[in-house]
């Protein structure tokens, strides 16, 4: 009986000793996937090692307010920066609603021009339409944007 209660007392002390450490394993872009190992404290032996699971973060959209098409190499164009899209339409109109660029990649981004000529600077409308993931994988996730940037020369 006494031997029983020490058994289990031992085992619990050492459940309560074991460490966890979580590993990422990079496997795509858009999802990553991770495995739990367990050691005994004080000792490098693998006590237990999870199943993998794969975790898909939910798309994500960004968009700057200004950009100078000057062509010194620094924010020379207009575009979206995210991650897991797997659709994307961005549209830009000036002041009066003209439609002067459009765009289906999200690496595809607005130079600032229109008629092959550098637009005037000022102030223009952006709207976008982009799909991903929804968080874990689940669901889609539609992102729906309208702002403003400012072109500056």
């Amino acid at each position: 009986m006494k031997s029983q209660s020490l058994a289990k007392a031992m085992l619990s002390i050492m459940i309560l000793s074991i460490i966890a450490s979580v590993t990422a394993q990079p496997s795509s872009f858009t999802a990553d996937k991770y495995r739990v190992t367990a050691y005994q404290k004080g000792n490098n032996q693998v006590v237990s090692v999870s199943n993998e699971v794969e975790i898909v973060p939910a798309a994500v959209l960004y968009f700057p307010n200004a950009f100078t098409p000057n062509g010194d190499g620094l924010n020379d164009s207009f575009g979206g920066v995210g991650e897991g899209i797997t659709e994307y339409t961005l549209q830009i109109f000036d002041r009066w609603g003209n439609l002067l660029f459009v765009s289906n990649d999200i690496n595809t981004q607005w130079d600032g021009s229109y008629k092959n000529e550098i637009a005037p600077t000022g102030v223009y409308v952006f709207k976008v339409q982009a799909k991903g993931p929804g968080a874990n994988g689940k669901s889609k996730k539609l992102i729906h944007k309208a702002g403003s940037v400012t072109l500056a020369i």
